[in-house]
């Protein structure tokens, strides 16, 4: 999703290849031993986990619990546009930033002064959501777009390090306790903690754990992955949000094509004036601006784009994402 547009911190050391594999390897299995990544980028397990620790304190990397939120109970979500109005943008921002229902808000240049992406958990409860962004104090709302499927979306870029486990889960698709809230609570704080240190503090087995955890990651609602600050990392130095109008072709042929642009993080088909929203983010203006030029524009089916060039981030995407992908196999008990 999109990335904070924010200058990189100086002297931070630049990443390696090894790091960079590392990295790689935490995003797809965050639980992942030092072991088994020491075996594959060739060195000792105590220099692997002194790197990851180097990642972690230079806030490039965070390990973490993932929800899917619609697995979660969060079935619906909004695409808003707004323009501030008598108010600096700055405030209106922060008033946004507070309502717990956005979970993304951007500050972008373009016919909206902020795009917001509204997680509810169904069409009736985004009525009252959609009103009480339109009535905060200096906010005029442009448009607001339900999102009928989400067709791509990367779970590796985080704000890190990352923060504390969504507090809701409206309509979870197993019923949760608060055992398992405090299991998931745990590695939403450190996704490499083990079982047995988990198991020590809520004063329950480590096998207890470990059948929590596989029962949450079977049905698709947990996956424990590696999280990014791609700005940290030098990965993501400019990023919009693209709206793509159709013409002589269905949005899903559309998007997959689209999918298989790397700077393409989240493909949205919608129901307003956009029949996708994209999500690009890229490690140069100069790579962004080609990306939409060159490889969207020009796929065939799409008859025309607007883009907002995100210059802020408001409200970064938590923990709740779409786990559209596989799950990575399953790793060695921790």
């Amino acid at each position: 999703m999109p990335a904070p547009r924010r200058a990189r911190r100086r002297g931070v050391p630049e990443l390696d290849d090894v790091d960079r594999r590392l990295i790689q390897l935490l995003v797809a299995d965050g639980r992942a031993t030092n072991r088994a990544l020491a075996r594959d980028v060739g060195l000792t397990e105590a220099t692997v986990a002194a790197r990851i620790r180097s990642l972690q304190e230079r806030r490039i990397l965070g390990v973490t619990a993932t929800f899917d939120w619609k697995r979660a109970g969060f079935r619906v979500g909004v695409w808003v546009a707004l323009q501030a109005e008598g108010r600096h943008l700055s405030s209106v921002s922060e008033a946004i930033c507070a309502l717990p229902d956005v979970h993304i808000a951007v500050a972008t240049l373009g016919s909206a002064d902020l795009l917001a992406h509204v997680l509810a958990p169904d069409i009736d409860a985004t009525v009252p959501i959609i009103d009480k962004l339109a009535h905060l104090e200096g906010v005029r709302l442009i448009s607001a777009d339900l999102v009928l499927e989400t067709l791509k979306y990367s779970v590796n870029f985080a704000r890190v390090p990352v923060g504390p486990a969504p507090a809701t889960f409206p309509a979870p698709i197993v019923p949760l306790d608060e055992l398992d809230h405090a299991i998931v609570g745990a590695l939403a704080q450190d996704g490499r903690r083990s079982n047995r240190e988990i198991g020590r503090e809520l004063q329950i087995s480590e096998g207890t754990v470990r059948a929590r955890l596989k029962r949450l990651i079977d049905v698709g609602l947990l996956r424990i992955t590696g999280q990014v600050d791609p700005v940290e990392a030098g990965a993501v130095n400019a990023s919009a949000i693209v709206g793509v109008e159709i013409s002589g072709a269905d949005g899903v042929t559309v998007a997959a094509r689209l999918a298989r642009l790397d700077e393409i993080s989240a493909i949205l088909l919608t129901s307003g004036r956009f029949r996708l929203i994209l999500v690009v983010a890229a490690p140069s203006r100069e790579k962004l601006v080609k990306v939409i030029i060159d490889e969207i524009r020009t796929v065939p089916g799409i008859r025309s784009t607007e883009t907002w060039d995100i210059f802020r981030t408001v409200k970064f995407p938590d923990q709740r994402m779409r786990l559209l992908e596989a799950p990575p196999p399953a790793h060695r008990p921790r």
